[in-house]
């Protein structure tokens, strides 16, 4: 399914041309977020585009053949994708537009998946001072011991 695989390689890579910028302001991570919305928007439509499901005429009520099941149960399931691989890009997007002072608690709350490099990385984006990096990420590992020690993964 070609849709499902697009949206694996786009999502991550929209996270990494963020990571790889320099610093992202408040103004410039709420347009990211607002980007990376309408993309994600984009391909909530697609299946549809692609697959037009032929319309019935002289029907009020559509039959459920097993075709149209399965169909549903393909798009249901698309759409899990792309809100899971694109919801993970706008936790962090979401994350970063979060004031220092309470960044960690917004990143333990929006990411599910937290990594001490993802979060130092976020760090480098918000400009945090090295000392507020240090408390932040001491902070982390007091908060999650079993990624503390996990410093190369993200």
């Amino acid at each position: 399914f070609f849709t499902e695989r697009m949206c694996i390689s786009v999502a991550p890579r929209y996270l990494n041309a963020v990571f790889k910028s320099r610093r992202v302001s408040d103004n410039g991570a709420q347009q990211l977020l607002l980007d990376i919305s309408l993309i994600k928007s984009i391909f909530l439509m697609l299946p549809n585009l692609v697959h037009n499901p032929s319309v019935q005429s002289n029907s009020t009520m559509p039959s459920a053949s097993p075709s149209s099941l399965s169909t549903n149960a393909m798009k249901a399931a698309y759409e899990r994708l792309v809100q899971k691989e694109f919801g993970r890009v706008e936790q962090v997007l979401k994350t970063l537009m979060a004031p220092t002072s309470v960044l960690l608690d917004a990143y333990i709350e929006l990411v599910p998946d937290r990594t001490v490099g993802e979060l130092q990385r976020i760090l480098m984006l918000r400009n945090a001072s090295t000392a507020e990096t240090n408390q932040i990420l001491e902070q982390f590992a007091i908060r999650s011991p079993s990624l503390s020690t996990d410093a190369s993964n993200g």
